[in-house]
């Protein structure tokens, strides 16, 4: 990639960023005028910077996602992004004429998601709900996007990715008092960071962790190293403050799996020395209070209540009919899975969400999806499927977090060449 797209991207970063803080200063949606600049100056680096739009979009999804106050410049809707990266693809298309795509590792991997997608489009047909079918769409059009793109690109998107989120994070921190609540537990009020939504911007954070760690733990650049490792700490941070009980445990369990290999090595002794240090550190900062106290919680044996959300929501599904029970009520009906205390619950749990609402039969081929994505793959791949299925037991991810839908794409190609490029 050239030096000039190397200052656009840095440029744009920079737009997007100034438009963050009016937006915050202004502590609410932003209006019409600024929002038609800012449209306006987005279509424009993405019409004359074709091989930049992927960048572009995930900077822009990330950035909206997770800033500190509601309201966005850019439209949110799925649809917009879907039709943003179709022109992109067929404009690449037009480019590299000649090109091979290559769409995953795996071919089973590519039929398993096409499956899958099939039958939530029918699904969305029959239920009259095609939002869930538009975000696996615009992940497909997205993977094709990538396939299309040479590896140079492919790198600043991966970093882009990394620095959306880091900035996103830098922002809430340096304006704590629109971010901070309390957060009443069994044992007394917590101090909690919680923009947007904690538990979710927790679960990207956690994504964002582990692909600084593997970068941080496999490039041959040094200085990249140390400046991973250095976003690994600040994100960290923002782990503690937002005290997501379910991203934390999930988050630990992906990098034991990903360092099991060296329990019984010479370097444990290095990495235990510096875990130490790290969490002294940061207990005696009294970053890790909130944690502790969410941890000691008598909230923690039923999840805030969500094994008992659970157990009602099954009940409910249970007593529905054969059709339900095979073909779900569609996108949206879980939303109601759960009557607990004259109160309606989403079954805060991704694998009970798709079973409510796209029954056992789309349960079985989403499994079967990520099943084919994990068998096989490199350690990588394996603790990023890890991390986002056992965070899934907590959220829904896969509905309430539009980002995921960028790194989905770089999953099904991680093995083919992410691993490749990390390693450089």
């Amino acid at each position: 990639m050239g030096k000039n797209e190397n200052n656009i991207l840095i440029i744009y970063i920079i737009f997007v960023v100034l438009a963050e803080m009016i937006h915050i200063s202004l502590n609410g949606a932003p209006p019409i005028y600024m929002r038609v600049i800012y449209i306006g100056a987005h279509l424009a680096f993405c019409i004359f910077n074709i091989k930049l739009i992927p960048i572009f979009v995930s900077i822009s999804m990330i950035m909206q996602n997770f800033s500190v106050v509601f309201g966005e410049f850019l439209p949110s809707t799925i649809y917009y992004n879907i039709a943003l990266m179709s022109y992109c693809y067929f404009q690449l298309r037009r480019i590299r004429s000649d090109h091979q795509l290559i769409i995953t590792d795996d071919p089973k991997e590519y039929y398993s998601v096409i499956m899958f997608a099939f039958y939530i489009l029918l699904n969305a047909l029959v239920y009259f709900n095609i939002s869930f079918f538009c975000s696996l769409l615009f992940s497909l059009v997205f993977l094709m996007c990538l396939s299309s793109l040479e590896d140079e690109y492919l790198k600043s998107l991966i970093k882009y990715i990394v620095v959306a989120m880091t900035l996103s994070s830098l922002l809430s921190l340096f304006n704590l008092d629109k971010t901070m609540i309390d957060y009443a537990t069994s044992q007394g009020s917590v101090q909690r960071l919680a923009w947007k939504d904690s538990n979710y911007t927790s679960f990207f954070i956690g994504v964002i962790m582990l692909i600084s760690l593997f970068i941080s733990t496999n490039s041959l650049d040094k200085r990249l190293r140390i400046l991973f490792n250095v976003v690994s700490i600040l994100l960290f941070i923002c782990l503690c403050l937002l005290i997501s009980r379910g991203s934390i445990i999930s988050l630990i369990l992906a990098y034991v799996f990903y360092f099991r290999r060296i329990v019984f090595s010479s370097k444990i002794l290095g990495y235990s020395l510096l875990i130490g240090v790290l969490f002294l550190f940061l207990y005696d900062m009294g970053l890790l209070d909130g944690v502790l106290e969410r941890f000691n919680s008598g909230d923690f044996k039923d999840g805030s209540g969500r094994t008992k959300i659970w157990s009602v929501g099954l009940e409910t599904f249970q007593s529905k009919g054969l059709i339900t029970l095979f073909f779900g009520e569609g996108y949206g009906a879980a939303n109601n899975m759960a009557l607990f205390k004259g109160i309606y619950f989403s079954p805060h749990n991704n694998f009970l969400e798709f079973l409510y609402n796209f029954g056992l039969i789309g349960l079985v081929l989403f499994l079967l999806w990520w099943i084919l994505l994990y068998i096989g793959s490199s350690d990588e791949k394996k603790a990023l499927i890890l991390f986002i299925m056992m965070n899934s037991m907590t959220i829904c991810p896969f509905i309430y977090v539009q980002p995921i839908w960028i790194i989905i794409p770089l999953i099904m190609i991680w093995d083919t060449r992410i691993n490749k490029l990390i390693y450089e």
